[in-house]
């Protein structure tokens, strides 16, 4: 019984610190994407004085606004499958728990953290940060003055 009692503290610990964390991932998204993009707009009329060009309205400059979109919405996407697997691995770990309380074995995939396809998802988030950024870089080129 001694050993679950340090195996329910140990996964007791860790669910702890994924709900620190996962906290801390809502609360950091949440201020970028609600003030990021006033920040950025607020800089560029205060280079720019107010003045701002209306850019035309051709395939480079709408393409490029809606591949700013799609990649701030395949954020939103990562990160809502992000916190939904932090969720689900904070529940197969108080399951766990459960079981180590009754003096069952708990299988050792629900102990587990998962780490399939981890180098893929940093390749996604990464991408979808550098799409966001350059194709906002580009409208924001396209509206400054001369």
């Amino acid at each position: 019984m001694n050993l679950n009692k340090e195996r329910i503290e140990q996964l007791a610990k860790e669910i702890e610190t994924i709900t620190a964390n996962q906290m801390t991932f809502r609360t950091r998204m949440g201020f970028t994407v609600l003030t990021g993009p006033f920040i950025v707009m607020g800089s560029v009329l205060f280079a720019t004085k107010g003045k701002v060009a209306v850019p035309n309205l051709d395939v480079w400059f709408v393409g490029s606004a809606i591949l700013a979109v799609v990649s701030y919405l395949g954020l939103a996407w990562y990160g809502a499958r992000l916190d939904r697997l932090m969720s689900k691995k904070c529940n197969e770990w108080r399951a766990a728990i459960l079981d180590l309380c009754k003096d069952i074995e708990p299988a050792n995939d629900r102990i587990m953290f998962p780490q399939e396809r981890t180098l893929a998802a940093y390749w996604l988030a990464f991408a979808l940060v550098l799409i966001a950024f350059l194709s906002i870089a580009y409208c924001l080129f396209r509206v400054l003055p001369g």
